[in-house]
């Protein structure tokens, strides 16, 4: 849905006497809008995928002030610059270094005559950018409307429809939670998502992964469509990689969802990938299928927690009241206890005690709390109720 530098200087280069003169490989870059600076304001001033336009004016003051300038475009995570050339800007001025630099980190680099308008070429890309924008935020309220349920979905699938997403399809979500995304950033958390969105979109590009992002200021989700579900899973993997690793210190977890049989099953796709991430969040990783959640995928299915706060309180009352009066760790000993099959010797290790510490509460369990610990059924039944107690404790 973006639009691309690439398009849109085949569009225009005859029109403007654009010519690319480095950085190739960075032509598939998506264009966020078009900024005219002439120095460099210091990081966070730009949100990243900018289109920068440069009259160079400073190069009189500084022959050497073109490759510093470059340097932070990039940091700035713009999306390619263009020199107005011919004032300011001479031959002399764009070295070998230069060319390098962007050629390397492919960084499109442009050179416009000086006789072309600037205020033309802005006004230009102003208009299309405006339009694509308007486009995107649409089909981005669409889509969150629809799976936040806000409005009648019949509406809702034939606006998607009519954007390309034929409602009779299988679809997935891959649900990105974005748990600080503004730390030790000079910059509110919705303009550093829109930069990692940026990025991310950026990513899936050069996976040539069809599919759609959007995002809010604390989550970023994935539409990918039928004939990509095959790669949802390798895509999620590529993303969170590409995350570790560009945003080192940014805490986030990314859910992958169920199937969604068609358009309209989406809300479930999407409680689904986003109670995958928090599920991850809680288990200290930062990926999780809803494919691999196991119990928790049946229990994520009972819209009454009432029921399961009242199953996990009556099979584990007994150990927990003793505990509260003995100052005692006899709960944790019982969920040991069925986590290891009963091994004396592994719940020691694991717990840091004397062997005749766990066998004297384990005679507790048994003799004085009633626990059948022989029974298979009540086995299961008391790992039930562990999983509903864990389970409770995620913030879904």
């Amino acid at each position: 849905m973006s639009v691309l530098l690439q398009d849109l200087y085949n569009e225009t280069k005859n029109l403007y006497g654009l010519k690319l003169i480095a950085g190739a490989s960075g032509m598939g870059n998506a264009v966020n809008w078009v900024y005219i600076a002439e120095s460099l304001a210091g990081p966070g001033y730009l949100n990243g995928g900018e289109l920068i336009l440069t009259t160079g004016v400073l190069c009189r003051e500084d022959p050497n002030w073109l490759y510093s300038f470059i340097e932070g475009m990039i940091r700035e995570k713009t999306c390619g610059l263009i020199l107005n050339t011919g004032k300011y800007i001479q031959p002399e001025h764009i070295t070998q270094e230069i060319l390098s630099l962007c050629n390397t980190v492919g960084f499109p680099l442009f050179t416009m005559p000086w006789e072309t308008a600037i205020s033309a070429i802005t006004h230009d890309y102003y208009g299309r950018l405006f339009t694509d924008s308007q486009r995107r935020e649409q089909l981005d309220r669409t889509l969150l409307d629809l799976i936040h349920q806000r409005q009648d979905s019949t509406m809702l699938l034939s606006e998607l429809e009519e954007y390309g997403y034929p409602v009779y399809q299988p679809y997935g979500l891959l649900y990105i939670h974005l748990a600080n995304p503004a730390v030790g950033l000079p910059v509110s958390p919705l303009a550093q998502a829109n930069r990692l969105c940026l990025s991310i979109e950026h990513k899936l590009r050069s996976l040539s992964l069809q599919s759609h992002l959007c995002y809010t200021d604390s989550y970023c989700i994935v539409l990918i469509p039928q004939q990509e579900l095959h790669r949802m899973e390798s895509a999620a993997h590529s993303i969170r990689d590409f995350i570790s690793s560009q945003y080192p210190s940014l805490q986030f977890t990314i859910g992958i969802s169920s199937r969604a049989a068609t358009l309209a099953n989406l809300p479930r796709a999407f409680f689904h990938a986003r109670s995958s991430a928090m599920i991850a969040l809680a288990r200290g990783k930062d990926l999780l299928s809803f494919d691999d959640l196991g119990i928790f995928q049946i229990l994520l299915s009972v819209t009454d927690k009432g029921i399961l706060r009242d199953y996990a309180r009556r099979h584990l009352h007994a150990a927990e009241a003793y505990d509260r009066e003995n100052q005692s760790n006899c709960t944790e000993v019982l969920h040991q206890y069925l986590l290891h099959s009963g091994s004396i010797q592994h719940i020691a290790e694991v717990m840091y005690c004397h062997r005749n510490t766990i066998n004297k509460k384990v005679r507790i369990l048994r003799e004085n709390l009633g626990y059948d610990l022989s029974d298979s059924n009540i086995r299961f039944e008391l790992m039930l109720a562990f999983c509903i107690r864990d389970y409770l404790k995620i913030s879904l």
